[in-house]
């Protein structure tokens, strides 16, 4: 798939070949969003998780909490839709973690699943129902697309055998206090595919990634290195 550079500005516009209409696929419950909503919280305003788990792994680049709080909630959004989807399909697999871990510690594996008598650790990655790329860090894995955030040594890491991207409508405040009852109920989901770690360890070695200060579109400024997967390339989830 391809992306349009204009060197001059340093933009990056998504081709039409990247782009993903957003149908949602999966629905979650009214009260697992509130839980979301208020683990969101806890994790913004509590003072108990680590930032670095909701920002870069660049020492330079931290969130502010309204960030923090932003990113949890369609993070853990897009794991109980995972979840959903893949459950209601008859797949075995562990329950998505609600733990308030304190600073300094956090998790480097969404979810494990079972499949023709074999395991698989999988990574969930989220964004807006209108981003069309799967973006992953690129400070955060080492050359054979090991997850390296938690390891103490860099040439040792987390292999994620799938990544996958959900995409979030509904999660457009970074107040907790505006998402009434209303504003939950109205928030979607889609399940829209995913990678493969071989596919990742490829796009690493052909150097597939987009530059820290980038504008895509135009408008968002990256704030550090990824690695780029677009919408439409993604494999796509069972029966989806």
């Amino acid at each position: 798939m391809s992306l349009i550079f204009v060197k001059q500005c340093i933009c990056v516009y998504i081709s039409d070949k990247c782009r993903k209409e957003f149908k949602p696929n999966i629905e979650i419950a009214d009260k697992d969003k509130e839980k979301c909503l208020m683990f969101a919280r806890n994790m913004a305003y509590g003072e108990k998780h680590n930032p670095k788990s909701f920002g870069s792994a660049e020492k330079n680049y931290i969130r502010e909490k309204q960030e923090i709080f932003r990113d949890a909630f369609q993070g853990k959004l897009a794991e109980i839709a995972f979840y959903n989807y893949y459950v209601k399909r008859g797949f075995s697999l562990n329950k998505p973690d609600f733990s308030e871990w304190n600073r300094g510690k956090w998790e480097d594996t969404d979810f494990t699943a079972e499949f023709n008598n074999k395991e698989y650790r999988i990574s969930i990655k989220s964004t807006k129902y209108f981003g069309n790329l799967l973006l992953l860090e690129k400070d955060r894995y080492n050359e054979q697309g090991l997850y390296i955030e938690t390891a103490d040594d860099q040439t040792k890491g987390v292999k994620y055998d799938l990544i996958f991207l959900v995409r979030i409508k509904g999660v457009d405040g970074s107040n907790p206090n505006v998402y009434d009852k209303k504003k939950l109920s109205a928030i979607e989901a889609e399940i829209t595919g995913f990678i493969t770690h071989e596919e990742f360890k490829k796009a690493i070695k052909s150097g597939k990634y987009l530059a820290k200060g980038w504008l895509i579109n135009g408008k968002e400024k990256l704030k550090v290195d990824n690695y780029y997967f677009c919408a439409n390339e993604l494999k796509r989830p069972a029966d989806g």
